[in-house]
């Protein structure tokens, strides 16, 4: 139902979408830009885009009539500002609150920056710390008699607002806001259910990818908000359900109009509690991006990891590289004069107990395999297998396509295996994705350009660490055990420094609430299985304030896993193009669902072993005539004219459609 008008003495004054007559007649001006009318008068260190205003507007008006929604515009139009706004227009209408933005912990620091930058007027506290700190917080700025005016708009991480729910459940919120909302798509979890014990009048989800893997997700978010209208998934799922439009397989067995028809109807029940623009649509002025896939031949020494992990061997063929009865490579000389060492205190320790995703779940018929052992060498060797995780398959086949030392980092004396790690050229050598990067990076770095790297593998952030040590080129790092105070120390750095040219970043700890706008190209080193993570990372790059053309490299080792995984991620794309970008329909396809047993089997299936043995012996033949401290052929995994296609930002580069410069490189669809 529609707020009732209440009088000048309540808190709620009638939200209106027309134009609050200005105060003064002189035309607001903010950095030599003149400002709408429409722009709240707290907001004063920027000028807010048309879309922005509209935003804010379309906000106003889910506050006017009642109701929940989600702002899902692209990733780096500016959600943050647009709440920021719309807070300030209910704050200048008396409407002071409490209001409640609930972020991730990554994010939390960003939120308060925004505020001091946009409305610095406006008060805010950040709800962090230790329990007692907290305890005073609330004593000295949470009292329910005190607010007015000078009551703060309250930033907290959802962990906080979880442990705190019942002092927090105390105060009736007038609007409460979650950053990063998708984190709600799992309608069973314990943030779902403490945030809706807390009482608010409004709620507001922000994020840039409302739907990730399946429809039961996006009905999560829409439960959450609208429960009393979003309270059936299987009734949700019957009505736009994909798969009986293609009979479970890509040929459509209704036609092209009923299938229209049957998306135009989910589109028109969520057009009023969600709002989604993207970048070509509304920011005409951001610079253009465009993504390259790189497919990397594998280096020789990671062939013979691959090929173990593909066997039914790998244990004995680790316990074999432990114990040094087979050399790291022995055809391929080690460098005696320009090695470097690297501290163990500087690097995390390297093992094989990652952060396995739980859904990736395969058997390995070697786990409990015996071993014999003989010498103090074999038994350590033995030893240290056995503490490895090599349950998951996959997951092993996919370390090794980003390096072997992921299993085992040479170090300088190998008698002593707390000795530092040896860093030589054998470093790159070892790695078709470090060749491929070697020949990259310094082309971009003459030219100037500053450069995102992103993996999902810390322990790899470690060994290209390493590597820019090598090169004595400076970096930033993010992951995920930096704390927040480095974490912005860090992006205050890079934004600042223009001498640094690298920042290195785990993609789900780097890939959210950072502007990094003074780099203009993003590296994705390995890719994850949901896309809208990758997404994400590139705009840390590719969003509002960005001057210059942008470019994105993807790699992925040829014939591997990671070509069929990053298949399967394509598929999901297609999914949320097809449910929320209105007039994008591409086309019938299944519906996605979490990483099954058989999508595991089947992405280690459908590597091409062939063509990674042929660039294994390729890249061995070359290798092997070098000495330690010669340079590798610029030519040998990217020619000087595939390296200045890959490379142009021209104009014209930019206006090329499905432009291929080579067999191993291709052009993705933005």
């Amino acid at each position: 139902k529609k707020r009732r008008r209440q009088s000048k003495k309540g808190e709620d004054a009638t939200i209106e979408s027309e134009t609050v007559a200005e105060t003064e007649d002189d035309e607001r001006v903010i950095n030599g830009e003149s400002v709408s009318r429409r722009q709240p008068r707290e907001v004063t260190g920027g000028v807010m885009r048309e879309y922005q205003l509209e935003g804010m507007e379309w906000m106003a008006s889910l506050y006017e009539n009642g109701l929940n929604g989600i702002l899902a515009d692209e990733m780096g139009l500016g959600k943050t500002l647009q709440t920021i706004a719309f807070l300030c227009f209910l704050r200048e209408r008396q409407v002071w609150g409490p209001f409640l933005v609930l972020c991730p912990l990554s994010t939390l620091a960003n939120w308060a920056s925004e505020f001091y930058r946009f409305a610095p007027q406006t008060p805010v506290l950040v709800y962090h710390g230790l329990p007692e700190e907290r305890t005073r917080l609330r004593q000295r700025h949470l009292r329910a008699a005190a607010l007015g005016r000078n009551f703060p708009v309250v930033l907290t991480t959802y962990e906080i607002a979880m442990r705190d729910r019942p002092a927090l459940q105390k105060l009736a919120w007038k609007f409460i806001v979650v950053d990063e909302g998708h984190r709600l798509k799992n309608m069973n979890c314990r943030l779902v259910r403490d945030l809706k014990a807390l009482q608010s009048a409004n709620r507001l989800l922000l994020t840039g990818t409302p739907l990730q893997n399946s429809l039961s997700e996006l009905w999560s978010l829409l439960n959450f908000l609208l429960p009393d209208i979003f309270d059936d998934l299987d009734s949700f799922q019957a009505w736009f359900d994909l798969d009986d439009l293609t009979g479970g397989s890509q040929k459509p067995l209704v036609s092209a109009p009923s299938h229209e028809r049957i998306v135009s109807k989910l589109h028109r029940i969520l057009q009023p509690f969600l709002l989604r623009r993207l970048k070509s649509d509304v920011e005409k002025f951001l610079p253009p991006k465009r993504e390259y896939l790189i497919s990397c031949p594998i280096a020789p020494l990671q062939f013979e990891y691959y090929s173990a992990v593909r066997g039914p061997n790998l244990r004995a063929f680790l316990e074999d590289r432990f114990a040094g009865s087979t050399p790291a490579d022995s055809s391929i000389p080690v460098s005696q004069k320009s090695k470097k060492t690297y501290d163990r205190n500087k690097a995390l320790e390297f093992s094989l107990a990652d952060d396995i995703p739980t859904n990736e779940i395969a058997n390995d018929k070697d786990t409990k395999d015996k071993v014999v052992v003989s010498g103090p060498a074999r038994l350590q060797a033995a030893v240290k297998v056995r503490q490895l995780n090599l349950q998951f398959r996959l997951m092993q086949q996919r370390k090794v396509c980003q390096h072997p030392y992921l299993f085992d980092f040479p170090v300088t004396t190998p008698e002593d295996p707390t000795s530092p790690y040896l860093i030589d050229e054998q470093l790159v050598r070892s790695s078709g994705k470090l060749l491929l990067l070697d020949r990259l990076l310094p082309a971009l770095f003459a030219d100037g350009h500053r450069v995102l790297i992103f993996s999902q593998f810390a322990r790899m952030l470690d060994i290209l660490e390493c590597y820019a040590e090598l090169r004595d080129w400076k970096f930033c790092r993010i992951d995920g055990s930096v704390t927040q105070t480095e974490r912005q120390d860090a992006i205050v750095r890079f934004n600042t420094s223009t001498d640094i040219p690298l920042f290195f970043l785990t993609t789900r700890s780097g890939g959210l609430g950072i502007n990094l706008t003074a780099a203009d190209t993003v590296v994705l080193f390995d890719s994850d299985w949901n896309p809208q993570l990758d997404l994400q990372a590139q705009d840390r790059v590719h969003r509002i304030g960005q001057k210059n053309p942008v470019l994105i490299y993807r790699l992925a080792i040829a014939g591997s896993c990671e070509i069929p995984m990053l298949e399967r991620a394509k598929t999901k794309r297609r999914l949320e193009k097809l449910v929320i970008h209105e007039r994008r329909f591409k086309g019938a396809m299944n519906r996605t669902n979490d990483l099954s047993l058989s999508d595991i089997k089947q992405v280690l299936l459908e590597d091409d072993a062939e063509l990674v043995d042929r660039d294994q012996s390729t890249l061995r033949s070359v290798l092997e005539s070098l000495g330690p401290d010669d340079p590798v052929p610029c030519d040998l995994v990217l020619s000087d004219s595939e390296l200045a296609a890959i490379t142009d930002r021209s104009p014209d580069a930019y206006l090329k459609v499905s432009s291929k410069p080579s067999a191993r490189i291709a052009q993705v669809e933005i």
